[in-house]
């Protein structure tokens, strides 16, 4: 900002330099009009915030749908990753509030403690889109109140989905085992709720295990040929509740006297696991786009930065990658592998 000197030339009071002072203290007060923050002052482009929860290659395809539609609405992206950390989530929610972001866009890392950070966002005029997992005690659903959307399944109803194609693999009979990364909270709780609701259908199915593996992928190798050891023939299958953890089981299985025996279901689209299935195992996938829900939660964001505040629930059956199963239950397996184009 222009300043008047503290010591004025010649007379203070002659009229050029009357003049003087009024020019620069006029250049002074246009300068400060132009250095407003708040956001109708500014004409810039919008920006969202891209929050996800660790590094992991869901969420690198993810970020991938988020950059390609932000660009082709015009709005820039900051990305922020927590790298599993709840405390580290919560700051960057809060850094993207500070920022005066128009959208966030985000995988959370947690479905309850982010709850009054995200509610901090909608409060200050943020528009929020969850994807892949939602906020709050239910699955399926947009929440808190006020947000946008969210983009994804209903767990509940992908892991019946998982569920039901089990029992029919295996004459809605036998033993079966389940392996969670957590079994008290998030998508893989609701995953396993919704495979039960399924076989208590039939009574000469038994769980005979269930574990939670924390997601460590030693960890449920280890688990599942523990599993493999004890019940032997008898364990007739698996409901594993991620991608990852899926492969891992069936490269173990396949190393002892059982390979081929123990059909596996799982939720997630990745490619490793529908080469397995390609190649023969007795596997079923329920499958996820996180492409094209990072596209549609960015939709869903700049709709509502444009004045649609209606909140949305896209689930993932409806995306295009996934409603062309529609005809086989939304299930992947041998008899329709090469239908699917995995993201990831």
């Amino acid at each position: 900002m222009m300043q008047v000197p503290a010591r004025m030339p010649g007379n203070a009071c002659s009229p050029s330099v009357r003049k003087f002072a009024v020019f620069a203290i006029t250049l002074g007060m246009i300068a400060f009009a132009g250095c407003g923050s708040g956001r109708a002052a500014t004409t810039s482009t919008p920006v969202i915030y891209n929050l996800q929860p660790v590094l992991f290659p869901y969420v690198t395809a993810t970020n991938q749908g988020v950059d390609s539609e932000a660009k082709a609405l015009g709005l820039k992206v900051v990305y922020a990753n927590a790298n599993g950390s709840v405390t580290t989530a919560i700051a960057q929610i809060h850094d993207a509030i500070i920022a005066h972001a128009a959208g966030i866009v985000i995988n959370p890392l947690s479905s309850t403690a982010l709850v009054p950070a995200i509610s901090d966002a909608i409060h200050a005029g943020v528009c929020v889109a969850s994807v892949t997992d939602n906020f709050g005690p239910n699955t399926g659903v947009v929440y808190p109140a006020g947000a946008k959307g969210y983009v994804g399944w209903n767990e509940f109803y992908s892991g019946s989905l998982a569920g039901d194609w089990l029992a029919k693999h295996i004459g809605y009979k036998g033993d079966v085992a389940v392996e969670l990364g957590d079994t008290a909270h998030g998508a893989s709780a609701w995953r396993y709720q919704g495979a039960l609701s399924e076989w208590k259908k039939y009574p000469s199915i038994h769980v005979v295990s269930l574990q939670q593996y924390n997601f460590n992928l030693d960890t449920i190798r280890g688990q599942v040929l523990a599993l493999v050891t004890k019940y032997g023939p008898n364990l007739k299958a698996l409901l594993i509740d991620t991608n990852p953890g899926s492969v891992v089981a069936i490269r173990a299985i396949n190393t002892t006297t059982d390979r081929n025996h123990v059909a596996i279901a799982s939720v997630g689209g990745e490619k490793q696991m529908l080469e397995l299935i390609g190649q023969g195992y007795p596997a079923a996938d329920v499958p996820e786009v996180p492409v094209q829900e990072g596209v549609q939660g960015v939709k869903l964001v700049n709709d509502c930065i444009h004045g649609d505040k209606n909140p949305v629930a896209f689930l993932e059956q409806d995306l295009p990658g996934v409603s062309v199963l529609k005809p086989y239950n939304y299930v992947i397996d041998k008899s329709n592998v090469r239908i699917f184009k995995p993201d990831w």
